[in-house]
């Protein structure tokens, strides 16, 4: 009867800590910082992608946003190491998660690069990866929150 009781207490506190066991614990910021710097990005590529910013000489209107998302995102990198992981897998996803951050964040500067430089053509694929970086790093980030 006694074991009994041990696997039942065992499993309920497994069960009850598994998300912490692998996963860091959420914070809203790194979530919401992310999120706003996807829907930005989001925006700009739509903008890309109606011919806005096809001239190079149409960088220096763009600029800001670039900063204001490169903003976001690097602020969301640098809270993620405050972030909690008390076990190795879920240091694991931690930093997992600031490199997709990072990722997003160099494919931006990348696309403010090429624009700065080239222009960006409509429907030229430009911004295709950097659209999916930054949704992939806004998805790990919410997905904390599980």
């Amino acid at each position: 009867m006694r074991d009994r009781v041990v696997v039942v207490l065992t499993a309920s506190c497994l069960l009850l800590s598994g998300c912490t066991l692998f996963a860091p614990r959420f914070d809203p910021y790194v979530s919401e910082k992310t999120n706003t710097a996807y829907t930005e990005v989001a925006e700009l590529i739509a903008a890309v992608e109606l011919g806005k910013y096809a001239d190079p000489a149409s960088f220096a209107g763009a600029v800001d946003r670039y900063a204001s998302i490169d903003g976001k995102l690097a602020a969301a990198s640098q809270r993620t190491t405050l972030v909690d992981a008390p076990t190795g897998a879920s240091q694991t996803a931690r930093d997992l998660l600031r490199r997709q951050i990072e990722r997003c964040r160099t494919q931006v500067r990348d696309l403010a690069d090429t624009h700065k430089e080239l222009g960006l053509a409509p429907a030229a694929g430009a911004t295709a990866g950097t659209m999916v970086s930054c949704d992939m790093a806004a998805r790990a980030a919410d997905a904390m929150k599980r």
